[in-house]
C-alpha cells in the first residue's frame, strides 16, 4: 500500500482525504484491552507522523473515530455509521497526548 492511497476509515470522505487512520484491536467496552503498552505503542506511531508529516500535536488534530463529523447528518459525530464507542470511556486521552508528546520530542 502506497502511502497516496486512501482509505476509507473515518465514515467521512473529506476526512479520509486529509487523515490518518489507526486502528487498535480490541473492544472499546472493555478496559482490559486497553494497556500501558498499547498506549505508547500508538503514542509512538502518532508522534512519528506527526512529525513527518507536520500534524500539530493538539486534540483539534488528533481525534478519535467518535469525533468525526457525520457527513450527511450536521451535528452528527461518529462518521456516517455513528461510531461514537471508539475509542470510547476507556482511552485516557491525557495519558496518550502526554505520550505523544514525550516521543515527538525524542524524535
Amino acid at each position: 500500500m502506497s502511502e497516496k492511497d486512501i482509505a476509507s476509515h473515518a465514515g467521512n470522505w473529506s476526512y479520509n482525504q486529509s487523515s490518518i487512520g489507526i486502528e487498535h484491536e480490541g473492544y472499546s467496552n472493555n478496559p482490559a484491552w486497553f494497556t500501558d503498552t498499547m498506549f505508547r505503542s500508538s503514542a509512538q506511531l502518532t508522534a512519528y507522523l506527526a512529525n513527518k508529516y507536520q500534524i500539530p500535536i493538539d486534540r483539534q488534530h488528533i481525534i478519535g473515530h467518535n469525533e468525526v463529523p457525520d457527513p450527511y447528518n450536521p451535528g452528527g459525530y461518529g462518521g456516517a455509521t455513528h461510531n461514537i464507542n471508539c475509542p470510547g470511556q476507556n482511552w485516557w486521552w491525557d495519558l496518550y497526548m502526554s505520550y505523544v508528546n514525550q516521543y515527538a520530542t525524542d524524535i
